[in-house]
């Protein structure tokens, strides 16, 4: 037996992003760069289906920025409870909570957060000092203004400023970056480049590839770091260490560091 009850259901209106950014008209756009939610259309259907098998009336309504239209479409239809789906209004996420809130001045009943709620996290700044507030650990951020650069040199001052062991971890490209074109992989030669990095690394060399050659093993890294091995003699240890790994041939590239290194040769 069903409820007697009255369910509207409303929901975004499906539109395309593209005309809150650029001003053209949808028209103007070729289907396949339309990225709007109207996936979600084919899951309302069955939301629908799903709640009329529960109660006495169930209705749909699409939300847009006609806020008058809205107003009077709720008040019409006069339901017993919102199911919100509203995440944006044409495009526009920071719109959600708006919406919520005219639900509440309307006087209905509901799902979903309140429009504190959605403002609060719709502002992650905000949101992360109230957490902090209440003694609940969050990561710390970082607010950039409109348009603010912020550079790879930027993120490691601020995360050694915030006490990040990570300030000075090296930029860490895919192994397969140090394999020449045309060249078979197997988790062995993956495991001995690693194995040789780390141990590296492991010796204060931070910025450093071990570039593979058949069973020839190239050093790059920067020459600070070039110094330092000729500095501390640790030319025999790492030979030694890495032809440990399987290396045959273990070799130092004096021309330092390059991304892209391994193209040069291939």
């Amino acid at each position: 037996m069903k409820t007697e009850a009255k369910i509207l259901i409303c929901y975004n209106a499906p539109v395309s992003i593209f005309p809150v950014y650029n001003g053209k008209p949808v028209t103007d756009e070729p289907k396949e760069t339309d990225l709007s939610e109207k996936n979600f259309l084919r899951e309302l259907n069955v939301i629908k289906r799903s709640l009329a098998e529960f109660y006495t009336e169930v209705e749909t309504l699409a939300i847009y920025r006609d806020v008058q239209k809205s107003i009077n479409n709720i008040n019409k239809f006069n339901p017993d409870v919102i199911y919100n789906f509203v995440e944006s209004v044409e495009g526009i996420a920071s719109y959600e909570w708006c919406i919520a809130g005219l639900f509440e001045l309307l006087g209905f009943e509901y799902t979903g957060c309140n429009p504190a709620s959605l403002g609060n996290c719709l502002n992650k700044a905000r949101a992360k000092n109230i957490l902090n507030s209440r003694g609940i650990k969050t990561p710390q951020h970082i607010t950039l203004k409109p348009n603010a650069r912020f550079t790879k040199k930027d993120i490691r001052t601020a995360s050694k400023n915030a006490g990040l062991k990570t300030w000075k971890k090296p930029a860490y490209a895919c192994l397969l970056t140090r394999i020449p074109y045309d060249t078979k992989i197997s988790k062995e030669l993956l495991h001995r480049i690693e194995q040789a990095e780390t141990y590296l690394i492991g010796l204060g060399i931070r910025a450093v590839r071990v570039r593979t050659h058949d069973n020839l093993a190239r050093i790059e890294t920067e020459p600070f770091y070039i110094n330092k091995i000729f500095k501390e003699k640790l030319i025999g240890k790492i030979t030694t260490q890495l032809k440990q790994y399987g290396f045959s041939f273990v070799t130092l590239d004096l021309e330092g560091y390059k991304t892209g290194g391994i193209e040069q040769i291939t």
